[in-house]
């Protein structure tokens, strides 16, 4: 499935840095396929700093020892706190936690 829209880099970065919407912010702090590259390194920065701002959010609202799968979970849920429009279900984040472990951890680790 491919998902678009047009957004301005301006807004963009933005909500990356600020979360001031946190729809698209939201949608990259889960694994995504990237079709090309960041055009400017503004841009690549804004990404790794939403990224690292998610994980930091996330273990704020954890225990001291937290699983993998937990992290992953409440990195997810965060995610979707810009999408109004959906009733956020734990079997709809489970599921998407289990078909993209391997791409969480490749993006939160590097």
């Amino acid at each position: 499935m491919l998902k678009y829209g047009v957004i301005s880099r301006g807004v963009l970065e933005k909500d990356l840095r600020e979360w001031t919407h946190l729809y698209v912010a939201g949608r990259l702090q889960k694994p995504v396929m990237v079709l090309q590259p960041p055009s400017s390194q503004s841009l690549s920065q804004a990404l790794n700093q939403n990224r690292l701002a998610a994980l930091r959010a996330a273990l704020l609202q954890e225990d001291r020892h937290v699983s993998k799968f937990q992290l992953y979970h409440t990195i997810t849920e965060l995610s979707y706190l810009g999408i109004y429009i959906v009733e956020l279900k734990s079997g709809v984040v489970n599921c998407l936690i289990i078909m993209k472990g391997r791409a969480y951890k490749k993006l939160i680790l590097g």
